[in-house]
């Protein structure tokens, strides 16, 4: 079966999702996910299963499964086809209803017994077919996320940014990495950039105590709501998206005024309740490949705009723009800086709380290790 490669790009920087919007919008409880008969059906079928590689965003340009960008496509062998199956089914069966999200960037997709399976494990939400003209979205687990990346990896499709080969995370452009031991890897479908995480943390040492006065506009009444960590100057942001209203910040008193109804109240006090709570630092990592010089001094523009000093730095035989500050009794230190290997120079933005040891040596000695081996 053919193969196509029309070598999209959609290169900007990971964000992730505000802590606090996702504190939010967390499910309060598991509700189990009603899986259609005919989905079960269409996946137990042992039919003939295409296999295609998916660009995750929309873009109108080239063939397209159900609105997005075909990279690459081929039909599996039995073999492969009932493991894949067997897999993506126990992922949708598993699946907590509530683990499904809005955004949606699908980086996989099957055709299996004439039913088309969408799936963004970034999201953990497939798109599917039921039938003809009719399609539902669905929770997944993790659940065939690797079996689906490494049958694009064997069969030479395409793909955009990293994905999960073997033991090692692999971009498009051929750059692979390790994830080092005691860390996470988050990748997000649409991005280039690769966020590593320690599972070691630090607790923020120093309390910011203040309150929140809450005026009701009804009665005229204030509620004070003293609280032992919060830094209301970074409260705006979530109760805007709570409430779609912003409150006025005394930064002396770390003291945060709004005005709005009793129901308004409510809810803010609520998010207080569960959102006053020591934060947690752990080192974060950032990779990507660095297709343009300008990359890396947008970065350290950026340190330089927020007020640090910048300090040359070696790691490794790489030299590094490093500051260092102090957060709330925590020492952290901030590292930009670009790697070179047999794929080409590799961006890496590194943030090391100062009682964790700093990871980024083995992971310099890992870059070049390993591309230089694939190469």
């Amino acid at each position: 079966m053919r193969q196509t490669d029309p070598r999209m790009k959609f290169s900007f920087w990971h964000k992730p999702l505000l802590l606090w919007i996702l504190l939010l919008c967390a499910p309060v409880y598991a509700k189990p996910q009603n899986v259609p008969d005919t989905v079960i059906t269409a996946l137990k079928s042992r039919g003939p299963v295409v296999l295609s590689s998916i660009y995750p965003k929309r873009t109108g340009v080239g063939e397209e499964f159900l609105g997005f960008p075909i990279l690459g496509q081929v039909e599996l062998a039995p073999e492969e086809s009932v493991e894949i199956a067997e897999s993506v089914l126990t992922g949708l069966v598993e699946a907590d209803a509530a683990a499904k999200q809005n955004c949606f960037a699908p980086r996989h997709a099957l055709t299996i017994s004439d039913r088309k399976f969408l799936i963004c494990y970034a999201c953990h939400t497939a798109l599917v077919e039921v039938e003809e003209g009719r399609k539902v979205k669905l929770a997944i687990t993790e659940s065939g996320h690797a079996e689906l990346a490494q049958a694009v990896y064997d069969h030479g499709l395409g793909w955009q940014g990293w994905q999960p080969v073997g033991d090692e995370l692999r971009h498009e452009s051929g750059l692979a990495l390790t994830v080092p031991t005691g860390y996470t890897a988050q990748v997000s479908a649409g991005t280039d950039s690769l966020d590593l995480r320690s599972r070691a943390d630090t607790v923020q040492q120093e309390e910011r105590p203040g309150r929140f006065l809450f005026e009701n506009e009804e009665t005229g009444e204030v509620v004070t709501v003293p609280t032992s960590w919060l830094d209301h100057s970074t409260t705006d942001r979530p109760v805007w998206y709570l409430l779609g209203r912003t409150g006025t910040f005394d930064s002396a008193r770390n003291e945060r005024r709004f005005r709005g109804s009793a129901f308004e109240l409510a809810r803010i006090q609520a998010f207080l309740k569960s959102a006053d709570q020591p934060s947690r630092r752990v080192v974060r990592i950032l990779v990507r490949p660095l297709e343009d010089e300008s990359e890396l001094q947008t970065q350290i523009h950026k340190l330089r705009r927020k007020g640090y000093e910048l300090e040359e730095s070696e790691v490794d035989t790489h030299r590094f723009k490093t500051a260092r500050f102090r957060e709330a009794g925590t020492e952290i230190e901030i590292f930009v800086g670009s790697v070179s290997t047999a794929q080409g120079p590799v961006l890496v933005r590194a943030e090391v709380p100062g009682d964790i040891p700093n990871p980024l040596p083995d992971l310099i000695r890992n870059l070049v290790r390993v591309n230089s081996e694939q190469k």
